[in-house]
C-alpha cells in the first residue's frame, strides 16, 4: 500500500508479525492497482455491459463506497481515477493541467451510479467503461481486517495504525483511553488537538501533503468528482470516527471534497463525529471545528 503499519496489542494468545503481514498481503492481492494481477486490476480491464463475479471482499468494499457516494451526493467516487491521472496524481507523469475539453470528456468516464451490484452471487456490472480505484477506502478496510484478526486472538486492548488510519479497542498501557493526536495540517508532525478513544475507528484526509504547483498555482490532489477539478476551499483536513475504519476513511475523503460548509452541514444532519480543520488566512493559521457528535471525544474537552 506504499505506507507503514503499526500494531500495539495485549492478547491472550501470541500475535505473530507474519500473521499480520499475511493479512495485509492478502488485501493487496485484491485491491492494489499497482499489481497487474490483483483482482481490481483484472476487473478494470474487463469489458463493460457484462456481469463480473467478484470476491466478497471486493463486493463489500464497493458497497460501502457506494453508500458514502450516495450520502455525500457523489463527492466520494471510486471511479474517479481518469481525472486523478489527468491532474498528475496517478502513476504516470503529467506536466501540465488538462483543458476544459479534456475534463468534459473524462467526466463521461466517471460515475459511481454506473456500477451495479448484485449480492448473490457477488458480482458487479459496469454500465459503461469504468476503472475502479479503492485507495480512498482500502487502508481503512485493512485496519478493520487486522483488528478482526486481533479479535480472533482474544486481544482485549489494541491499536492498529496503517498509514494514519486507526482502530482502537480497550485501553492503552497506562489503563487510559487511547490518546490519538490530530496533526497540524502543514506536514510538520506537530499536534493540533487530541482525541480520547476506545472501541472505534478513526480516519483522516487532508490536502496539505499531496499537491502540485504549476506556474504559481497550487492544485490539490482531492478532485471533485462532480466538476472534474481539484477542490479549492479553506477546508484543509478532516478526521472522522466510526465503528468501521473503512467507512470513516471514505467519509473523510467525501467531507474534504465537500468543503466546510456542506461537510459540516452533513455531519450535523447525520450526527457524525467529525473534526474539521480550516485555514484562516495565508499565514498558516488554523481553526479546529468539531461537529456536535465529536465534542465528547476531544481530549481538550
Amino acid at each position: 500500500m506504499g505506507t507503514y503499519y503499526k500494531v500495539q496489542c495485549q492478547c491472550e494468545r501470541e500475535v505473530s508479525k507474519s500473521e499480520i503481514e499475511g493479512a495485509l498481503e492478502s488485501i493487496s492481492s485484491v485491491f492494489s492497482t499497482w499489481q497487474s494481477d490483483s483482482e481490481i486490476s483484472r476487473f478494470n480491464v474487463a469489458t463493460h455491459n457484462r456481469r463480473i463475479g467478484v470476491s466478497q471482499e471486493f463486493f463489500d468494499l464497493v458497497k460501502i463506497s457506494q453508500s458514502v457516494s450516495e450520502l455525500s451526493g457523489g463527492s466520494f467516487d471510486v471511479t474517479i481515477s481518469p481525472l486523478v491521472n489527468a491532474w498528475g496524481f496517478g502513476s504516470e507523469e503529467v506536466r501540465g493541467i488538462p483543458s476544459e475539453e479534456e475534463i468534459h470528456v473524462l467526466l463521461e468516464q466517471v460515475g459511481w451510479q454506473n456500477l451495479e451490484l448484485r449480492e448473490q452471487p457477488s458480482s458487479l456490472l459496469k454500465l459503461k467503461p469504468l476503472s475502479v480505484d479503492l485507495s480512498g477506502i482500502a487502508k481503512g478496510y485493512a485496519v478493520d481486517q487486522v483488528a478482526d484478526l486481533l479479535e480472533n486472538l482474544d486481544c482485549e486492548n489494541y491499536l492498529v495504525d496503517i498509514g494514519g488510519e486507526i482502530k482502537v479497542k480497550g485501553q492503552n498501557r497506562f489503563s487510559n483511553p487511547w490518546q490519538i493526536g490530530v496533526e497540524v495540517p502543514d506536514g510538520s508532525g506537530a499536534v493540533l488537538d487530541g482525541l480520547q478513544l476506545t472501541d472505534i475507528g478513526v480516519a483522516s484526509s487532508g490536502d496539505y501533503q499531496n499537491f502540485r504547483e504549476i506556474e504559481g498555482v497550487r492544485y490539490s490532489h482531492v478532485i471533485d468528482p462532480l466538476t472534474g477539478y481539484p477542490v479549492n476551499h479553506n477546508l484543509v483536513a478532516v478526521t472522522v470516527l466510526d465503528s468501521s475504519a473503512a467507512y470513516a476513511d471514505a467519509l473523510a475523503t467525501a467531507l474534504l471534497a465537500l468543503g466546510f460548509e456542506k461537510g459540516s452541514a452533513l455531519a450535523e444532519r447525520e450526527a457524525l463525529p467529525v473534526l474539521f480543520i480550516t485555514k484562516r488566512d495565508e499565514k498558516d493559521s488554523y481553526k479546529v471545528v468539531p461537529s456536535s457528535a465529536m465534542e465528547p471525544y476531544l481530549a481538550s474537552g
